[in-house]
């Protein structure tokens, strides 16, 4: 009978690069928490258009060798060593100081392993390397589990059927999935507010750098870091939307998490300075509440060189 391979015997890993687009050493691989993936290895060909008389195509080239894709995930508490430490640690640009760590101009590249067990019992392994962390999303909705998904723009990758030699797979329990409803706290400038849905979107703007003479590129650039987002609110006054139609600044904090439980913890989400880019005010049909819908940009806060700040609080 034929081997073939379960989507749920996958296993997807990462470890932070100290040079980019190299892989560590005998590394300790840190698993992540995925329901789903589609990272892969990238090989952009160019078609031949050189004319023959038999109408055939002559040549299939390589121009450019990359990696990249995305990871989806249902947030859980990892503190910042962690899965979830290290994709912020990596999107963020910049190294967490005792559990915090805002947006800045770092470089941080991470190499990823795939692991795919087929029904033999063999693994193949897919290795992808010099991977940033180019967009983040975040999406918390009443009554569900907090979502989110990463897209990775890399440099290049391989396969092998044999693990790294000297490599280990870190172990430890993962804290339980942040559930919406039970496990935040939402903060709008004067106090809390009832929402229904939270979705924040972090992008570093990461860009490939080709260059002639090889299909490898020479390395990754970053551009303007943002941070935007939708706030949707149940209508209780006229305060939000006013301050969408007078461009008036917002801070927006919320916590996901919990702090019961040796496994668990919280992320602090902190957007000191924000403007509201749109406002929809809506009563959609009878037996519904009014809603109000504030599409955000975060800006950079006055006398700071960050827009988003993130703080890991262990549980006990």
């Amino acid at each position: 009978m034929a081997d073939f391979t379960d989507a749920s015997k996958t296993g997807v890993y990462l470890i932070p690069e100290t040079t980019v687009g190299t892989t560590p050493a005998t590394p300790t691989w840190i698993p992540v928490r995925v329901t789903g993936e589609s990272l892969k290895i990238g090989r952009q060909r160019i078609v031949s258009d050189e004319i023959e008389p038999n109408r055939n195509v002559t040549g299939l080239f390589d121009s450019k060798y990359n990696a990249g894709g995305d990871i989806n995930f249902e947030l859980s508490y990892a503190g910042d060593a962690g899965w979830f430490g290290k994709l912020l640690w990596s999107l963020l640009g910049n190294d967490w100081t005792t559990g915090v760590i805002e947006n800045s101009t770092d470089l941080n590249t991470l190499s990823f392993e795939k692991t795919l067990l087929d029904d033999s019992g063999s693994t193949n392994y897919h290795r992808y390397t010099g991977m940033v962390v180019d967009a983040m999303t975040i999406r918390a909705t009443v009554g569900g589990i907090v979502t989110g998904s990463v897209t990775m723009l890399g440099m290049d990758g391989s396969v092998d059927t044999s693990i790294i030699s000297g490599a280990t797979y870190a172990g430890g329990e993962f804290g339980a999935s942040s559930v919406a409803n039970a496990a935040t706290l939402f903060t709008l400038d004067a106090g809390p507010t009832y929402l229904m849905e939270v979705t924040l979107e972090m992008k570093a703007n990461a860009r490939e750098r080709p260059v002639l003479g090889t299909a490898a590129l020479a390395g990754i650039g970053l551009g303007r870091f943002e941070v935007t987002g939708t706030v949707r609110a149940y209508f209780r006054s006229n305060t939000l939307y006013e301050e969408f139609l007078d461009n008036t600044a917002n801070e927006l904090t919320f916590t996901l998490g919990t702090l019961t439980g040796a496994t668990e913890g919280t992320y602090q989400f902190d957007i000191p300075n924000l403007r509201w880019s749109d406002g929809t005010v809506a009563a959609g049909g009878n037996d519904q509440d009014v809603i109000v819908d504030l599409p955000f940009r975060g800006l950079m806060e006055t006398g700071e060189d960050y827009t988003i700040q993130i703080t890991a609080t262990d549980g006990s």
